[in-house]
């Protein structure tokens, strides 16, 4: 083993509970995406007025959100894999990613969390504006 302080309890523990959070960063990085995607599809139908799409700051916010929660999610993923892999028997190198950064990967996953929400209600109120 070339990591002197592996415990190999601890590393399982670790390793289910990373599961999890992958698991779940997962399914928001599907929701965002679709959200994106549905939102970019259905254009037409739901911002065209007079032939012409109409600007709207909102939408354009909400897609932003959603993009950079897409990319929190897609980085998450790799710093969660290297967080794995930090503690296991043979850790392989860090690349240029700072090793506190790979510690508190959840940081990353927080900001995941904060730009969908924002993403989510920010599309919300674009839609429901237009409904009106």
């Amino acid at each position: 083993m070339n990591n002197p302080t592996f415990d190999l309890n601890t590393f399982n523990t670790n390793l289910e509970v990373m599961k999890l959070y992958v698991d779940s960063a997962k399914v928001y990085l599907q929701i965002a995406t679709g959200a994106l995607v549905f939102s970019l599809a259905f254009i037409e139908k739901l911002f065209v007025s007079g032939g012409s799409i109409r600007s709207d700051r909102v939408l354009t916010l909400s897609w932003a959100s959603l993009l950079a929660s897409i990319a929190f999610s897609m980085f998450y993923l790799y710093l969660a894999a290297k967080n794995v892999d930090l503690y296991s028997t043979k850790p392989g190198g860090l690349g240029n990613i700072p090793k506190s950064l790979i510690e508190n990967c959840g940081h990353i996953y927080g900001l995941m969390l904060v730009f969908f929400y924002l993403g989510i209600v920010l599309l919300t109120w674009a839609l429901f504006r237009r409904a009106k």
